[in-house]
């Protein structure tokens, strides 16, 4: 099982949870690896931190990708352990390939975008149990092609030709 996540590497994005939680995540699922997409500052800190918790077999970070697609459609969550986050064009990103989101309920757009838990859970930042029962909820939990259908759905209601339209719309009535 693939935990996904894609993000600068700051610490405003926080990975250093995600990387910390490993340690109780790979407790209930050994087969659970953390996959982490980017590029930034802390890249240094977290592959030490990755080493001084012995979880080299379990945690990769790969440098950031034009096209992440290939690496989202083979992840089973996607995880986001941000302390702020704007819209998030992740989580679209995400959704429309089918998958899960879980995110921490941080300022920003999580709240508003994962209303629905077909489409993603947040969890409380400060809480790891909370975090963990999500992942593993989650990951035990089938997705079913309806579910996956409404993920692709809520992603194509923020397409380009969909925001478009909205903008077009919204300037035509300013006239």
């Amino acid at each position: 099982k693939i935990l996904l996540n894609i993000g600068r590497l700051v610490k405003g994005k926080n990975q250093k949870y995600l990387i910390e939680s490993m340690q109780d995540l790979i407790k209930v699922n050994p087969n659970l690896r953390l996959l982490i997409i980017g590029s930034g500052e802390m890249k240094g800190y977290l592959e030490n931190l990755i080493k001084d918790l012995k979880l080299n077999d379990f945690i990769d970070i790969i440098p950031f990708q034009i096209n992440p697609y290939p690496y989202i459609v083979k992840s089973d969550l996607f995880v986001m352990s941000s302390f702020y986050e704007g819209f998030g064009n992740v989580f679209i990103d995400a959704a429309s390939c089918g998958l899960k989101i879980i995110s921490s309920d941080c300022e920003g757009g999580p709240r508003e975008l994962l209303r629905d838990k077909t489409i993603g859970e947040i969890y409380e930042l400060s809480n790891k149990e909370d975090f963990k029962l999500k992942i593993i909820k989650n990951l035990s939990n089938n997705n079913s092609y309806s579910a996956i259908k409404k993920r692709i759905n809520f992603a194509k209601k923020f397409s380009i030709s969909n925001i478009g339209r909205k903008y077009l719309e919204a300037i035509i009535s300013l006239n």
